[in-house]
């Protein structure tokens, strides 16, 4: 898809072509045309390879650290759930546990005094 000719303005080109330029001419200009035309299709595909070749690893390194991010994601929204689960779980234990814990400093400190 280099250009956007159809096959009739192609045939209409070669004809000018051949008329002006006459047959030997025509056919070694064809030749030489064809030469370029596939000259720089080797050329753009082996920039395109290139460019793929120097992106890949970009790429590949891309996809592990969307992983990573998805990962650390799943592991934040574990946390959150865990962390209200439990929350709700042990509130009151929690406070409780927090009061006896109050109470047991002090009386050590009490003895020791």
């Amino acid at each position: 898809m280099m250009f956007d000719i159809s096959f009739g303005e192609i045939g209409i080109i070669l004809i000018v072509m051949l008329l002006v330029l006459g047959p030997q001419k025509a056919t070694d200009t064809a030749r030489n045309i064809g030469k370029w035309i596939a000259k720089i299709k080797r050329m753009a595909n082996n920039i395109t390879t290139e460019i793929n070749a120097h992106t890949k690893p970009i790429k590949e390194t891309y996809s592990q650290i969307q992983d990573i991010e998805n990962q650390i994601h799943s592991s934040v929204m574990n946390l959150e759930t865990n962390k209200e689960y439990l929350y709700k779980k042990t509130k009151k234990p929690l406070r409780f546990k927090k009061k006896k814990i109050i109470i047991k400093k002090t009386l050590r400190k009490n003895i020791r005094t």
